[in-house]
């Protein structure tokens, strides 16, 4: 019983198509570009997040010590650094 229902269910679901052409037509254009809306904002926001996090990986801090610092500076200024790297992180 349950197959000859779905068939019946298929079978009127074509012929309703081929009736309606115009509607059809519509329909399937309507979602054709809808979908391709979908795929050109969603590639869109992809290569943006992309590009922003390219440029969050190139920040860089640049330090230059003397040479004649000594030890305790040197270990003092490399917390500071690291300090600033972890309070920027969320």
């Amino acid at each position: 019983m349950k197959y000859n229902v779905i068939a019946y269910f298929l079978s009127e679901g074509f012929r309703n198509v081929f009736k309606n052409k115009k509607s059809t037509i519509s329909c399937l254009g309507v979602m054709c570009v809808t979908m391709l809306m979908f795929g050109l904002f969603f590639s869109i926001g992809k290569n943006i997040t992309h590009m922003v996090e390219n440029i969050e990986d190139a920040q860089a801090i640049r330090v230059f010590i003397l040479n004649d610092t000594s030890r305790e500076d040197v270990l003092a200024l490399r917390e500071q650094i690291l300090a600033i790297n972890r309070s920027s992180r969320c």
